[in-house]
């Protein structure tokens, strides 16, 4: 069973720092996780600004036929790493290995998706993608 811990203040970060301490010294061995996530007030703020757009929508006459057809043309959003992830790299993972988490990748599967993705960007965009990183060091 687990416990759950909102650390907000420097007394609370003592009092799970000496947990830890008593979890170490009786089982030698415990895994934590650390979420930070959004707080009450802005997972409130989440559903009146949610009600707030749906309001508008429905003002305006655009229904969820007339969303879906919209979401569907695709957001002008800029990439970022865990866009690019979901959007792109993952779903390849999936296709050519039939993984699904990035976890269950090989340390061959990489180098494959960075082919498929060089190409990709040469094909469509004219670009060329980065090379897969390593941890070489240039002396």
């Amino acid at each position: 069973m687990g416990e759950f811990w909102i650390v907000n203040s420097k007394s609370s970060a003592e009092a799970l720092k000496s947990q830890i301490d008593k979890d170490l010294e009786k089982h030698g061995y415990t895994k934590y996780s650390v979420y930070h996530g959004v707080s009450d007030k802005q997972f409130g703020a989440l559903h009146v600004y949610c009600q707030q757009c749906a309001d508008v929508l429905n003002a305006a006459g655009v229904d969820i036929k007339a969303m879906t057809q919209a979401m569907r043309d695709g957001f002008s959003v800029w990439h970022t790493k865990d866009t690019f992830k979901q959007m792109v790299y993952k779903p390849i993972l999936e296709t050519v290995e039939g993984k699904k988490s990035t976890k269950e990748q090989t340390t061959k599967d990489p180098s494959k998706i960075e082919l498929i993705i060089s190409k990709f960007f040469a094909e469509r965009f004219g670009l060329e993608a980065p090379k897969w990183p390593t941890k070489r060091k240039d002396k």
